[in-house]
């Protein structure tokens, strides 16, 4: 994203989607615990680095369903 990071575009994301919200996966190469607290505080649903793991993938998509019941 040449404009924005994902932290300001999951925040803009958040705003405009207020009444049915999209899930958000943050999908980086840094693994560093401080990043994944940092994407989980600024709203991302989920944080996942790569290389992705297929196990930690089929998680994600396990939650998604999930939250897609609910709705």
């Amino acid at each position: 994203m040449p404009d924005l990071t994902g932290l300001e575009t999951t925040r803009k994301v958040r705003e405009e989607f207020a009444g049915h919200q999209p899930f958000i996966v943050a999908l980086t190469a840094n693994a560093l615990r401080e990043e994944k607290e940092k994407c989980l505080a600024g709203g991302m649903d989920y944080y996942l680095s790569k290389p992705i793991q297929i196990k930690d993938f089929q998680e994600v998509i396990t939650r998604f369903g999930q939250k897609l019941q609910k709705t």
